[in-house]
C-alpha cells in the first residue's frame, strides 16, 4: 500500500469526520464514497449491516458469503480466488456504530512489496557502486602511493640509490615521499664523499707507510751501513710526522 493511497485514506475519513457526523443523510454518504477510487464498505456494526459500498452489490455480497463482517479480528477476507487485506476505521461519533472497512487487493500489496525490494536492490546496487568507486580512490590517493613508498624505502634499505624513483602522490603522502627522495639523495651524496674520502686517504698513505716499512725491514736486517741506517731513520722519522699531518687534517 503507498504513501497515496495512505493519505487518500486519511483524507477520507476526516471528511466524513467532518461533513457527516450525524449520518442522516445516507444518500449524500453514498455520492460521497462513489467519487473516491477505492474499495470501501460503510457497515453498521450494531445492526451487522451494509450500508453503502463503492463496490457492486454482487461483490458486496460475495465478500458477505464467505466472510464475517463483524468479525475483527479477521483482517484478510476472500472473495473467489482472491484475497484482500482490510483495514476498519471508526466513523466518529463512536456510537454511531459505523466503520468504514478498506479492501486492498492482496496482488497489490504484493505489487508493492515487489516495487519497494526492487528499488531497495537499486539502492544496494547504487551503494556497492558508490563503495566501490571510493575504495578505489582511496587505494589511488593512500594504499597505492604508500605501498611504493614502502617499496623505494626498502632500495634505500639496500643501498640502492640509483634505483630510487619519486612517488606521484598528493597530501601530506606527497610531502613525505618528497622527504624520503630528498634524504635518499642526500644519504648517497653522503655515501660517495665517505667513499672518495677513504680512497684518496688509501691512497695518501699507502707511500709513505710503504717506505717505513722498506727501511725498517732493511734496518732489522743489517742490509745497511752505519749511514744508510741513519739516514733511513730520518727518512722514516719524516714520514711518520707526514702521516701525523695527514690525519690531522
Amino acid at each position: 500500500m503507498n504513501n497515496n493511497s495512505w493519505n487518500k485514506r486519511e483524507i477520507l475519513v476526516s471528511a466524513l469526520n467532518e461533513q457527516y457526523q450525524s449520518f442522516s443523510d445516507v444518500d449524500r454518504i453514498y455520492d460521497f464514497l462513489q467519487e473516491q477510487d477505492m474499495q470501501l464498505i460503510l457497515y453498521n456494526s450494531r445492526e451487522n449491516r451494509v450500508l453503502v459500498s463503492t463496490m457492486p452489490g454482487s461483490v458486496v455480497r460475495g465478500f458477505g458469503r464467505n466472510n464475517d463482517f463483524s468479525d475483527t479480528q479477521k483482517n484478510v477476507w476472500e472473495y473467489r480466488t482472491d484475497k484482500f487485506v482490510t483495514s476498519r476505521i471508526t466513523i466518529l461519533p463512536a456510537s454511531s456504530n459505523l466503520e468504514l472497512i478498506l479492501l486492498t487487493p492482496m496482488k497489490d500489496l504484493q505489487a508493492v512489496r515487489h516495487t519497494f525490494v526492487i528499488r531497495l536492490l537499486i539502492v544496494f546496487i547504487i551503494g556497492a557502486v558508490v563503495a566501490v568507486l571510493l575504495s578505489s580512490i582511496l587505494t589511488n590517493k593512500l594504499v597505492t602511493p604508500l605501498t611504493r613508498l614502502k617499496y623505494q624505502l626498502k632500495k634505500i634499505e639496500k643501498r640502492k640509490f640509483d634505483d630510487i624513483e619519486p612517488i606521484r602522490a598528493t597530501g601530506e603522502i606527497k610531502e613525505v615521499a618528497k622527504s624520503v627522495y630528498d634524504m635518499a639523495n642526500e644519504l648517497n651524496r653522503y655515501i660517495r664523499s665517505q667513499q672518495s674520502f677513504f680512497q684518496n686517504a688509501s691512497h695518501e698513505l699507502k707511500t709513505p707507510l710503504m717506505t717505513i716499512q722498506g727501511y725498517a725491514e732493511g734496518i732489522k736486517e743489517n742490509v745497511f751501513d752505519e749511514a744508510e741506517k741513519e739516514k733511513g731513520l730520518e727518512v722514516m722519522v719524516n714520514e711518520v710526522k707526514r702521516l701525523k699531518k695527514l690525519l690531522m687534517k
